[in-house]
């Protein structure tokens, strides 16, 4: 059932976002956001939603609630997606507590990354919640996300590995690069396949609102969990540094721990076969590719770009996709043996089919 969604924070990367799949899915939306082109006030946002969903960080949708909360009436329901829970838990159940259906969502998604296959975290707040649960899980569940359901009070002590250490040292990555003097597309252009990995997760972290890492790391910082990382994080280092200065073979009998510990319910080899299809596709895809864009994005648009490739005698050794606003990119990875006329006619049999090729690379 279509509903009408008020998304405070609409204006904003996330809310963006939100607001793209809300409208995917048919719902009626209005953005409440001084940075937002058209103007709504508020109170007239709230009256006229049957969803009020925030997208805001935890300091600034306190003293949002705090204004309008009173405002909210019975019958709606209220959901909000900061990334830490703990400052933000009171406030949730004092909603709650008002007789209104509150649940709190984490995605585990970046605003421009394709929600499919993705993680949400879906947690239920106080006694009233089961409207809104029901209405999350549907909204998540449209877009393909993996639904995960946590109590918000264990929410940031479960978050703490999964996140403090990322945010923290990723960013602490490139403050030594800056203040070493690295570029960091030198870096990029010379690494090896683990270093291509972590150079990719520490980029990923740094292209991000520095304001969600410092939320991140702020808050978790406060939990128990996180003051014994920050305890343990550097006694680690020191441990490595300390056993270098004793030789590799006492440096390489501590690292055998990290290994012990990943053989642990045979991570070893799913992280291992993980990450070497990240590497082999996109070495593939970088070697040589095609991106091909379609307007549609539907069943049957894949095999038709690839049955055009068969027909040419063309084999392809990747293939990912995005869907950007309004249709969907799909690059392929081609095999290095292809010769060029054989590229060629595909491209202009695509083209005569409607699809347009928006990119062709090769590595010289």
């Amino acid at each position: 059932m279509p509903e009408r969604i008020a998304i405070f924070g609409g204006a904003g990367n996330m809310g963006r976002r939100t607001e793209a799949e809300a409208r995917k899915q048919g719902h009626q939306i209005q953005i409440v956001d001084p940075r937002a082109e058209i103007q709504v006030d508020p109170e007239e946002a709230i009256a006229w939603a049957t969803v009020l969903y925030f997208s805001l960080f935890a300091k600034d949708l306190i003293p949002v609630l705090d204004q309008y909360g009173r405002s909210i009436r019975l019958d709606q329901i209220v959901l909000e997606n900061t990334s830490t829970k703990n400052p933000i838990i009171n406030t949730l159940k004092g909603l709650d507590e008002m007789g209104i259906s509150v649940c709190s969502v984490h995605p585990f998604a970046k605003h421009d990354q394709p929600p499919g296959g993705q993680k949400v975290v879906i947690l239920p707040i106080g006694t009233n919640f089961n409207k809104a649960q029901i209405f999350a899980q549907e909204f998540y569940g449209n877009m393909g996300m993996i639904i995960i359901r946590h109590s918000i009070e264990d929410h940031d002590a479960l978050m703490v590995p999964e996140q403090l250490p990322w945010h923290t040292a990723n960013r602490a990555h490139l403050l030594t690069f800056i203040r070493l003097g690295y570029r960091f597309s030198q870096l990029w252009n010379l690494a090896p396949a683990n270093t291509e990995l972590g150079l990719a997760s520490t980029a990923r972290t740094g292209i991000q609102n520095p304001t969600i890492s410092a939320t991140i790391i702020f808050n978790y910082l406060k939990t128990a969990e996180g003051q014994a990382w920050k305890a343990t994080y550097p006694r680690s280092l020191e441990e490595i540094f300390k056993a270098a200065e004793k030789g590799e073979e006492t440096l390489a009998a501590l690292l055998a721990q990290t290994n012990e510990y990943l053989k642990e319910d045979g991570m070893d080899q799913q992280m291992n076969e993980a990450t070497t299809i990240i590497l082999e596709s996109n070495a593939n895809l970088r070697l040589h590719s095609l991106t091909v864009h379609s307007l549609d994005n539907k069943p049957g648009v894949l095999a038709a770009i690839a049955t055009i490739f068969a027909e040419n005698g063309i084999n392809l050794n990747a293939v990912g996709n995005r869907p950007p606003d309004g249709g969907v990119d799909i690059r392929f990875g081609i095999d290095k043996g292809t010769d060029e006329a054989s590229i060629n006619q595909a491209v202009i049999a695509l083209r005569e089919l409607g699809f347009e090729v928006i990119e062709r690379h090769k590595e010289k």
